[in-house]
């Protein structure tokens, strides 16, 4: 189900910020395919993320990247965003999530504990609610963007694809 310490952090955080969510209870999901199936939210809303390991001394070795539900990351941005080499990102495998998160990949959201990079898509078309994880695959974080914005501190860039 996910590691319920990050679960438990991630309300945590959310609460002493005083964000406006909801938590969504569902099946447990683990590919944006399972969001659409299992979870009625709009796709719109839906922000899926990404953990990418960074090759660089001096700074966090992960960075999560929220993008959109139909989006594709686009490297080479993240790259350039982040400062670093294209050749210095990788994109963590999901047996290497669940061993580093503790949690699946279904589970990861923005809002995590530890210290890591956090962009967003610019991309992402709406200015009211959004989804994404929240430390459990059973579990779906509802909350505000702009509350999304402010708790996790993460950039808000242009990190897709064009489609």
């Amino acid at each position: 189900m996910g590691d319920s310490s990050a679960y438990d952090w991630i309300l945590r955080r959310l609460q002493d910020a005083q964000a406006d969510f909801s938590i969504l209870e569902h099946q447990a999901v683990y590919t944006m395919a399972d969001v659409e199936r299992l979870i009625s939210i709009p796709v719109e809303g839906s922000i899926k993320t990404m953990v990418l390991s960074l090759a660089t001394a001096g700074s966090p070795n992960l960075a999560f990247c929220g993008i959109s539900a139909s989006g594709k990351l686009d490297f080479g941005k993240v790259a350039r965003v982040l400062g670093v080499g294209r050749n210095r990102l990788g994109l963590l495998p999901p047996e290497r999530v669940l061993e580093l998160l503790g949690a699946p990949i279904g589970a990861i959201g923005l809002v995590w504990p530890g210290d890591h990079e956090t962009l967003l898509s610019s991309r992402i078309r709406t200015t009211g609610r959004v989804y994404c994880g929240i430390g459990r695959n059973d579990r779906t974080l509802d909350v505000g963007l702009q509350d999304l914005i402010r708790v996790t501190g993460c950039k808000v860039c242009d990190i897709e694809k064009e489609q």
